[in-house]
Parts: C-alpha cells; structure tokens; sequence
C-alpha cells in the first residue's frame, strides 16, 4: 500500500455503505419478570420467569399472544419465505 490515506478513505466510504443497510432495531414485546429465589444446598437461584409456568395464566395467555404476533410480524417481510413454504408443501 503505497498510500494509506486512499486506503482510509476508500475504508471510510466502505463502512458508510455497510451503515446504510443496517436492519432497523427489533422492539420485542416487554415481559415481566419477578421475585421468586430458591436454595438449593446453599445455592441460591433466581427464577424472575417462574409465571410463565403456568400456562393456564391470563398473564401467560397474553404474552404468548404478543410474542406470537411480534414473530408472525418479522416472519411476513422475509421476501423469500412463500417459496420456501411452496417448496416444502411440495416435499
């Protein structure tokens, strides 16, 4: 490398086009977490999911709702997934 400024500049622009084509930020839907701790023989273990365990909860029953259309949501915009799904109902 002869010139190491066209180097940084040519890296430069480089970096500016990468930039651009980021993916935009994913905004999961918020889940709740709480107090529940266990010992187990001196060890003491956190579980701020333990609600989620019953899955006959309201709370439950709507947080797998969101999470659900959160991920039907991303799913929909992959442009290519009608022909993985055609090809798969072909198989």
């Amino acid at each position: 490398m002869k010139n190491p400024i066209l180097v940084l500049i040519a890296s430069g622009i480089f970096i500016i086009i990468l930039h651009q084509n980021v993916p935009p930020e994913l905004k999961y839907p918020v889940t709740a977490t709480g107090d529940v701790v266990d010992t187990y023989f001196d060890t003491t273990i956190s579980d701020p999911f333990r609600w989620l365990e019953d899955d006959h909860a309201e709370a439950t029953k709507t947080w797998v709702t969101k999470q659900n259309a959160f991920t039907s949501s991303y799913m929909q915009k992959i442009p290519y997934r009608q022909k993985i799904e055609k090809r798969l109902t072909e198989i």
